[in-house]
């Protein structure tokens, strides 16, 4: 595992691994050199030795050091890049013609953008954790919550269409979609979601199934 593994040990062993592998080698074939030369005796296997005995750990601490600072390097690198992108995020949100929420796997609220507050009343502190459901309709809060359990992928294809309850008492219909956000392992950590104001397209299909019973009820006079 030593030679996949993305650890820091893993990471460290792999680079000391030529060193160990390739220093007895080298030390025989200095030793046989030093021979022909007729060097090799007990004051150069001394100085050998203590060269050795100082240069293997110094050695070891600038490679402990540099993958250290490699590592660091790309943590800051990761690090940088997901704040970067939750400032696009939150830019994103800010001028989006969308209302936008952020959710955990328990339903908790984590963020909403200014349009959601425009859509349902509410304010960013108002709707944290589970106070966004103060802004569903009574009547339809258990539906709402019902598909907030169900997994995103077996959620039926189109928006969840619902009622908010404005603190002002004003009613409108709301459709909803979202979709899972997972960390670097693929597990799912939450979701976002979209709401977008539909009373004006609820309205007319009421205003069309009125009338379109008006007109059945003359034919059937007729």
């Amino acid at each position: 595992r030593w030679l996949t593994d993305d650890t820091p040990g893993a990471a460290l062993i792999r680079r000391l691994a030529p060193l160990v592998l390739l220093a007895p080698p080298a030390l025989g074939v200095l030793r046989l050199i030093a021979q022909d030369f007729g060097w090799w005796d007990l004051k150069f296997s001394l100085a050998l030795f203590s060269t050795s005995v100082i240069v293997a750990p110094l050695l070891f601490m600038i490679i402990t050091a540099t993958a250290i600072d490699r590592r660091e390097a790309s943590r800051r690198r990761v690090a940088d890049a997901v704040r970067a992108s939750e400032r696009r995020f939150r830019a994103f949100g800010t001028i989006a013609p969308v209302g936008i929420f952020e959710m955990d796997l328990n339903g908790n609220n984590t963020y909403v953008n200014a349009t959601w507050c425009e859509l349902t009343g509410l304010s960013p502190s108002q709707a944290w954790g589970h106070g966004w459901q103060r802004a569903v309709h009574p009547d339809d809060l258990a539906q709402v919550l019902e598909a907030d359990e169900r997994p995103v992928e077996l959620e039926p294809p189109g928006a969840e269409v619902f009622r908010t309850l404005r603190p002002d008492g004003t009613v409108a219909w709301l459709a909803s979609r979202r979709a899972h956000v997972y960390d670097s392992a693929g597990n799912p950590t939450g979701y976002v979601g979209t709401i977008t104001d539909v009373t004006a397209l609820k309205e007319a299909e009421h205003a069309a199934r009125e009338s379109e019973a008006r007109l059945q009820a003359l034919l059937d006079h007729a």
